[in-house]
């Protein structure tokens, strides 16, 4: 009944695009705390921005069977 679909079905265009947003979100938060108390705090959103594309391939990897 479900197929695993294959690195073609995958939405690359979306998947750059939001990395580009990430990436400008963990720059927004470096420029922001540069030279303040929370000055490494940018380290922690990219270790949940890794995480979370983590949790996204294992879901987009995992098949469901019955």
């Amino acid at each position: 009944m479900f197929q695993n679909a294959g690195v073609k079905d995958f939405d690359w265009t979306m998947f750059f695009v939001t990395l580009i947003i990430c990436g400008l979100g963990v720059l927004q938060i470096f420029s922001a705390t540069h030279d303040t108390v929370w000055q490494g705090s940018w380290w922690k959103q990219l270790l949940f921005i890794a995480a979370g594309i983590f949790l996204m391939w294992l879901a987009a990897t995992s098949t469901i069977t019955r």
